[in-house]
């Protein structure tokens, strides 16, 4: 996939939804032989991390802020 590099390591793969007003929508992603795991898991597994950053983070996030606000 190239030579990409982060903290993490070397980039194997990504997905990107995009969300229009009119309600459309466009997915592009790229994922090599090296990805985590294979194309017909992949829905599973974005539906996983959007779950875990993006459901769950959030209302952590606000139980935590609760938590302190009271005090």
């Amino acid at each position: 996939m190239g030579e990409d590099t982060t903290e993490h390591g070397q980039i194997v793969g990504y997905v990107a939804v995009t969300f229009f007003a009119d309600h459309t929508t466009c997915t592009n992603y790229r994922w090599g032989d090296e990805s985590p795991c294979s194309r017909t898991l992949l829905p599973t597994l974005v539906s996983e991390v959007v779950r875990r950053d993006v459901v769950m983070e959030t209302e952590a996030r606000a139980v935590f802020d609760e938590m302190f606000e009271r005090r």
